[in-house]
């Protein structure tokens, strides 16, 4: 089935964090709302494991990639990380969308960690 790329952004990046407490961690994430709109991020969604609610991942449809990785290397994104209380580093995969809006490809952004461990 032919995909509509007009109702698709530009790029998606797709982030898993493990938390110390999802509770606090969601109450940072919420709270720099502001920040993500600022650097491109149009919108997300999170899940989490069903084994461990503190395993995240976290999709955000991205309309500036750019600002988006300018913004997930910032420092005002890692000291409201630290904020959180005791966040791993994020491992996060950027997927751009084609042509025909089809995903074309996976990179890391810059922002490396091991696997997470179940």
């Amino acid at each position: 089935m032919p995909q509509n790329n007009q109702s698709l952004p530009p790029a998606a990046v797709v982030v898993r964090i493990r938390v110390a407490d999802f509770d606090t961690w969601l109450t940072a994430f919420d709270s720099h709302e502001d920040a993500r709109r600022a650097a491109g991020i149009l919108g997300h969604h999170i899940n989490r494991a069903e084994e461990d609610p503190n395993d995240v991942s976290i999709y955000m449809a991205v309309a500036d990639l750019d600002k988006a990785k300018a913004f997930s290397a910032s420092d005002d994104l890692r000291e409201r990380m630290q904020a959180a209380g005791g966040c791993q580093r994020p491992r996060d995969h950027v997927h751009d969308t084609g042509a025909r809006g089809d995903r074309v490809g996976s990179q890391a952004s810059g922002v490396h960690a091991p696997p997470l461990s179940g």
